[in-house]
């Protein structure tokens, strides 16, 4: 008798297959239609942010096209005063285009053949090669096509916007009166690419030259009232206002500026003092504009009554008292004759006429070597009496 024993190897179990299991599982939902949802929904919002990132991309690119057009350029500096020549120089050494243009409000007024109406208008002077960016489209006449601008306003022209023409009376070929300057309005503006907006562009157009602004007056009396609204000389003194004044003016033009003031001259902070500092402004102004000067010296003392302008000593030892004050100004530019007749310029008249008017005197030796601009005027003294010596009532 025989026992048979029989045994069987053990197979060890695997486990699913991860990626079994997933295809089951897709296929599975694939046949029940719920992935077809999410499918669509994720197309759409792949498709909606294509859409707007699209659609943000072509907005952006056109900013872009049309900035520089509503600019008049592909940047714009903006100053209350005319930029230091520095910028334009560093800009012609960089390979780029510049032109300047000088906008403020005044009145223009009809000729009074018209009826010598006037209003309110926003001036604008450009030169040469203005509008660097768009382009300024004019009409011959109301509701004439519009043509492209050949360049800029010829001298002793304008062109203005046809609110201008309605208010005043005007035809094109007629008169207008800027200031002291009289020209005709020859087109109607149907476009100014940098027009903009702000409270000044309300008020209708008026173009012109920039060469006919300084002939028409109104750029200086524009400074002068400027100037009257940025008055610290009674706060801070005459010599500290100057020295400010000169800082300002060697940091613009890059001139050699000599600088010397007595103290006694230099604390001053009555009229006498602002009408000084209004005279230093207006020759800086000039030497700025005209003189074409490398080196500016100013002194300001305190003199006697018999001290020549080079005195620079005040209350020394043993000498009388100061009673005058003094201005000077020298310049190595050009020059220019101080009597020949200047239409539609006010600084000299009314440097002299600030002078005179105080008692004082004002005058001007210019040569091709420079010119010397000199201001004396009288100081106020308070002379007090011992009580014995005052008169009783």
């Amino acid at each position: 008798m025989s026992d048979a024993v029989s045994s069987t190897a053990s197979v060890p179990l695997r486990p699913p297959s991860v990626w079994r299991l997933a295809l089951r599982s897709l296929w599975r939902d694939l046949r029940g239609g719920e992935l077809r949802v999410l499918f669509l929904a994720v197309a759409l919002a792949v498709a909606a942010l294509s859409a707007v990132g699209f659609f943000a991309d072509r907005l952006d690119a056109g900013l872009q096209r049309d900035a520089a057009q509503l600019l008049g350029g592909d940047a714009v500096l903006v100053s209350d005063n005319p930029p230091p020549p520095a910028f334009a120089q560093q800009a012609q050494a960089l390979g780029l285009r510049t032109v300047q243009t000088l906008t403020f409000p005044t009145m223009a007024r009809a000729d009074d053949a018209q009826g010598g109406a006037s209003r309110l208008v926003a001036l604008k002077g450009v030169a040469a090669g203005y509008p660097l960016r768009g382009t300024l489209t004019l009409q011959p006449r109301a509701q004439a096509p519009e043509q492209a601008a050949a360049g800029i306003p010829p001298r002793g022209e304008v062109w203005a916007d046809a609110a201008v023409f309605e208010s005043l009376g005007l035809q094109p070929g007629d008169a207008l009166w800027l200031g002291d300057l009289k020209l005709r309005a020859t087109a109607l503006i149907a476009n100014e690419p940098d027009r903009g907006a702000g409270f000044l562009n309300f008020a209708p157009r008026v173009m012109l030259n920039d060469a006919d602004v300084a002939a028409s007056g109104l750029a200086e009396a524009r400074a002068a009232i400027t100037q009257m609204r940025h008055n610290s000389v009674r706060e801070v003194g005459l010599g500290a206002a100057l020295g400010e004044l000169l800082a300002r003016f060697r940091e613009r033009q890059g001139h050699t500026v000599h600088w010397q003031a007595d103290p006694a001259a230099a604390a001053l902070a009555d009229e006498r003092a602002e009408t000084v500092f209004r005279i230093a402004e207006e020759a800086l102004h000039n030497i700025e504009r005209h003189a074409q000067a490398r080196t500016v010296t100013v002194r300001l003392q305190a003199t006697g009554a018999d001290a020549g302008p080079a005195a620079g000593v005040a209350d020394a030892p043993g000498t009388e008292a100061p009673d005058r004050i003094v201005l000077s100004l020298a310049d190595d530019g050009v020059g220019f004759d101080p009597a020949a007749p200047r239409t539609g310029h006010y600084g000299l008249r009314g440097m002299r006429e600030r002078v005179e008017g105080l008692g004082g005197a004002l005058t001007i030796a210019s040569t091709q070597a420079g010119t010397l601009v000199e201001a004396r005027l009288p100081l106020i003294r308070e002379t007090r009496l011992p009580l014995a010596e005052r008169a009783i009532p």
